[in-house]
């Protein structure tokens, strides 16, 4: 295909006090600051053309510091693009990056509010967000926190429509002297699907005391499985058996730590978590797998108003459900 040539303009300002940083009131003393722009040329126009105002496409502010860590801030301009059956609509697009000295970085990015239309269907999405951080471990695990978001998600087509508000996921993994501990929560507020409320949900789920090393050898002798056969297969099957009785010493446990779902007619939840252990053999056979499992608890919920709600639907006889309990909750250990 015929070559594009792309022409970057970059202003760069030497520190320790770069001038557009002064302008600021920032007076922390940096190595430089490079400022860059796409420069506009005539095989790109119609792509200039697509983006609003007098900006152009991006920019990109690249500030580097003394001890070797750098970071990256620009936005995106707002766009606009039509055709016979696409229409597109995005508006600015906000980002930052920080790359730290020793490993560690920090991520962020913000869409207020992007917008399309494909032959019959609409889809927007507002105040769609991303905020994560990671530092540097003795695992090939990324060890950190990250949040994810979304304000409102509708989707519109012929016959339909899904309104979805306030989506929030967070995941969060954490290393302790080689040990990993994980989480992962979403919350979803309401949904609704063609103006009848269906309800919100919360979904968390965590594991505790992974071994890192242990961990790291399984995925990737689990990788290395599906090509395998033969002599080879029963090698690596072995070698699976071989780190999973290693990872369960130190006891892990895993949890769906609560499910629940909510709406007009009260609420409902659920919780279980697997305790693991060492297992009185090695893993051979069906019952040794079942001596891995240390203990296991369950626990179950949900409001009266909900029961009244399911026996009342179930119900053709109008009984009298009034002598209900106000919540009715279960355990299982």
């Amino acid at each position: 295909g015929k070559a594009i040539e792309l022409i970057l303009s970059d202003s760069i300002e030497h520190g320790p006090w770069p001038v557009s940083r002064l302008k600021s009131l920032d007076f922390l003393p940096v190595l430089g600051v490079s400022n860059i722009k796409l420069t506009p040329l005539l095989p790109l126009q119609k792509l200039f053309d697509l983006f609003d105002g007098d900006k152009g496409p991006m920019d990109l502010t690249v500030i580097y510091s003394y001890d070797g860590a750098s970071s990256y801030s620009g936005h995106i301009s707002s766009a606009s693009f039509d055709s016979r059956d696409i229409s597109f609509r995005s508006s600015e697009i906000l980002f930052h990056l920080r790359l730290g000295t020793f490993g560690d970085t920090q991520a962020f990015f913000k869409i207020p509010r992007l917008e399309l239309t494909n032959g019959g269907t609409y889809i927007s999405i507002t105040d769609m967000k991303l905020d994560s951080q990671s530092k540097n471990a003795e695992t090939v695990f990324p060890v950190g926190d990250g949040i994810f978001a979304i304000g409102e998600l509708s989707i519109r087509s012929p016959g339909s429509f899904v309104l979805i508000r306030d989506v929030r996921s967070k995941a969060v993994i954490s290393e302790t002297f080689g040990v990993l501990s994980m989480s992962n929560a979403l919350e979803v507020f309401q949904i609704k699907v063609n103006g009848e409320e269906v309800g919100g949900f919360e979904l968390s789920l965590s594991a505790k005391n992974l071994r890192a090393k242990e961990l790291e050898s399984l995925t990737d002798l689990f990788k290395k499985l599906e090509s395998s056969s033969g002599y080879e297969k029963t090698l690596i099957e072995n070698s699976i058996k071989g780190f999973v009785y290693a990872l369960l010493e130190e006891r892990p446990s895993v949890a769906l730590d609560k499910f629940a779902y909510k709406s007009e007619y009260g609420n409902s939840s659920i919780s279980l978590v697997v305790d693991l252990q060492k297992p009185s053999a090695y893993i051979n056979n069906s019952q040794a797998w079942a001596s891995a499992i240390a203990s296991i608890k369950l626990e179950a919920s949900t409001s009266r108003s909900m029961l009244y709600s399911i026996a009342a639907s179930m119900s053709k006889e109008g009984k009298d459900y009034s002598d209900m309990p106000n919540k009715i909750i279960g355990y299982v250990v």
